[in-house]
C-alpha cells in the first residue's frame, strides 16, 4: 500500500483523510482494480470473467453504496495488514491447556 499511499497524500483539509493517513478520493480507485485477484459466484464458487482493470469502473457504477464501502474497507484493511481470525472454540480450548 506504500506506494498507492505515497501518490494519494491526505489533504490537510479533510478529517477522513488525516484519519486514514491517505487522499481517500483518489487511493479506492487506484488500488481497487489492482486488489481484485479472482470474481466468483456466490452460489457455487466458479469463477466468472473479469479483467480489474477494465470491468471495476463498470462495477463500481452498479453497485450499491453499502456494498461499494464494504469492498472498499476490506481493501483497506488488507493493504494495512489488518487482519483478524474467526474466533475458533477448538483453539482457544487447544491454547488454554
Amino acid at each position: 500500500m506504500g506506494g498507492v499511499r505515497g501518490g494519494a497524500p491526505p489533504r490537510q483539509d479533510n478529517d477522513e483523510d488525516k484519519a486514514y493517513g491517505i487522499n481517500i478520493s483518489t487511493f479506492f480507485d487506484a488500488v481497487m482494480p489492482v486488489s481484485i485477484v479472482a470474481v466468483t459466484l456466490k452460489s457455487d464458487g466458479e469463477q466468472v470473467p473479469f479483467e480489474p482493470v477494465d470491468d471495476w469502473p463498470t462495477l463500481a457504477d452498479e453497485i450499491s453504496n453499502a456494498q461499494y464501502n464494504e469492498f472498499a474497507l476490506t481493501v483497506l484493511k488488507v493493504n494495512r495488514g489488518v487482519t483478524g481470525a474467526p474466533f475458533s472454540s477448538t483453539a482457544s480450548l487447544v491454547t488454554q491447556s
